[in-house]
């Protein structure tokens, strides 16, 4: 399997000492099987740190290596997936283990119904059915070092 990791600049070594907390999935390394969400988050990334240039890392993994593994994947934006995310934006005690975490991403237009369901404006009903016409592309969070030894990087996409 290839999988995609936007920024601004060449990761080679994926580091989760640089990771965020309050992403959709927690602190990890964000990657994805979709080369143009990996090209709008290097475009992103970039302009938010005004520094480098839009860089995608490509590399190859084998899901055969994950057996072992404790992996959490959401297959749709569901009440357990918006209940992950809820977690991992406020910034509230994560007890759960997870090497890797796999599901939707909650792109630029679903940002918004995603901060209104945070406020707790809507419910957490009303908030998947506003999200269910969007495309929700997908995200591998590698959470781990030992999910992280799975990834060989392969070669860089500029631009």
């Amino acid at each position: 399997m290839i999988l995609y990791h936007g920024s601004n600049m060449v990761v080679d070594h994926p580091d989760l000492n640089h990771s965020k907390s309050n992403l959709d999935f927690g602190a990890g390394f964000y990657t994805t099987s979709d080369l143009d969400q990996a090209k709008r988050w290097a475009i992103t990334t970039t302009r938010r740190r005004g520094t480098g240039e839009p860089t995608v890392s490509v590399f190859q993994v084998s899901s055969a290596a994950w057996r072992s593994m404790a992996v959490q994947r959401f297959t749709s934006a569901n009440k357990a997936w918006l209940d992950y995310i809820t977690v991992n934006r406020k910034r509230l005690p994560d007890d759960s283990t997870w090497d890797l975490v796999i599901g939707p991403v909650a792109n630029d237009d679903t940002q918004q119904t995603i901060g209104i369901y945070l406020s707790g404006l809507i419910t957490d009903r009303m908030c998947i059915q506003l999200l269910k016409p969007h495309k929700l592309k997908n995200q591998y969070t590698f959470k781990t070092e030992r999910a992280i030894a799975t990834l060989s990087f392969k070669n860089v996409i500029k631009g």
